[in-house]
């Protein structure tokens, strides 16, 4: 038995073509800061972020500090009823609210204000189905109240009486 061994031979060098013989380093590109322009200073989007962000905080810190300050100067009801509903006026639904006299207490703090205990008491009210409070930049309460409509009141003998809704 004969084993050929081939023998390692030499491979053929790559044949270069239309490229120069030695290459030339391209220049390096230098890394560009993305930058924008305000005015005629040159910004970078980091620091233009950043100073918006800043901005952002302080404009919410100020609107924080007038809310503070701000005292209630008026409150508006608006009663939503799908007829014509004799039961609640603008005097009535203060004095639901908890108000005495039906008067709202006008130059009190609106923080001090608390709008779920006022909406509690007012949906607690045999004649309100819904009722929705929020507060303004310039200190108003606003009130939004949904009536229950009635179908037919019962009546006994010692009158007292009950009114049915649609509901």
């Amino acid at each position: 038995m004969f084993l050929w061994i081939k023998s390692p031979t030499k491979a053929a060098p790559p044949v270069r073509r239309n490229r120069p013989l030695v290459e030339e380093e391209a220049p390096k590109k230098k890394k560009e800061v993305s930058s924008m322009k305000v005015g005629k200073l040159n910004i970078s989007h980091g620091l233009a972020i950043g100073l918006a962000g800043i901005l952002l905080i302080t404009v919410l810190a100020q609107v924080n500090r007038y809310q503070e300050e701000v005292t209630l100067s008026e409150v508006q009801v608006n009663i939503n009823a799908a007829s014509d509903n004799a039961y609640m006026n603008e005097a009535r639904v203060l004095e639901a609210m908890g108000w005495t006299g039906g008067v709202a207490p006008i130059g009190t703090k609106l923080d001090q204000v608390s709008l779920n205990l006022l909406e509690d008491s007012l949906v607690k009210h045999p004649f309100v189905k819904e009722a929705e409070l929020y507060k303004s930049f310039q200190g108003a309460l606003h009130v939004e109240v949904a009536m229950r409509e009635p179908v037919a009141r019962l009546m006994n003998n010692s009158g007292a009486d009950v009114y049915i809704d649609a509901d």
